[in-house]
């Protein structure tokens, strides 16, 4: 049959609670998602009645869809890139919805790489932006071949802490006495010359620089975060955005 997510609910209330992060998740894809594969203009929909996207022309596969009410429904992606955010989708479904019954063919994996197979993995982490805890548990051994679970990490969503800051997308997670920091400043960079957004070396080199030289300020953010200062007053992200701003300068 193909790569398989299967999924079910009827919790309307908690369906709509789930929207307004759905929403989030598709607008983060924008790039890569349409209403239809062949479409190239018309937007995913995610409303009261349901959810509706694919990846787009070749990037595209069998169409998600999500229809509370429904007795039984899947979609087939072939792990192709929209597949990442199906999982992430399905996960804050499981997540608000108290009936939702999830399963796919990407809860089968190898024992010794202790994961899942498919973009679950990767879907799990990034949902810890929206305050969304899951762990992967194995269910039944097959030596070697082996079925996992995701089940919901209450106790961690608890104790992690995300800042998010109103500059550059900047997004801080603490949690034991660690961190990480996430941002949308860094210049992406195009290194292969066939492709038609191909960064020639100068340009290759001055995003590069400012790369360089925003790692060393995030980095000190999230050091400061970790060490209970706060990032959050108004005069600490002025100098935020005096610091990344003045790094085109310099880049």
């Amino acid at each position: 049959m193909g790569y398989t997510h299967y999924y079910n609910g009827n919790d309307q209330e908690g369906y709509e609670a789930a929207l307004p992060t759905i929403r989030k998740i598709l607008k983060k894809y924008d790039n890569i998602l349409r209403f239809e594969y062949d479409e190239e203009t018309k937007k995913p929909t995610a409303n009261k009645k349901m959810i509706r996207f694919n990846g787009i022309g070749d990037d595209g596969h069998e169409t998600f869809v999500f229809e509370t009410g429904k007795d039984f429904d899947f979609c087939k992606t072939a792990r192709k890139p929209y597949d990442l955010p199906v999982c992430e989708i399905l996960l804050v479904l499981k997540h608000f919805m108290s009936d939702l019954d999830l399963s796919s063919d990407g809860f089968g994996g190898y024992l010794n790489e202790k994961k899942i197979n498919g973009y679950w993995s990767e879907a799990i982490e990034n949902v810890k932006e929206y305050g969304i805890y899951f762990k992967v548990v194995v269910t039944k051994e097959r030596d070697p071949y082996c079925d996992f679970d995701i089940v919901p990490m209450n106790e961690t969503k608890e104790s992690a802490k995300i800042i998010k800051l109103p500059c550059f997308g900047i997004v801080v997670r603490i949690e034991d006495g660690a961190g990480s920091i996430t941002d949308d400043a860094h210049e992406t960079i195009i290194y292969d010359e066939d492709d038609p957004k191909w960064d020639c070396f100068e340009d290759q080199t001055t995003k590069e620089n400012f790369n360089n030289m925003l790692d060393g300020i995030t980095s000190m953010i999230l050091a400061h975060a970790v060490a209970g200062i706060d990032i959050e007053t108004p005069a600490y992200i002025e100098g935020i955005e005096t610091a990344i701003g003045a790094c085109d300068q310099y880049a």
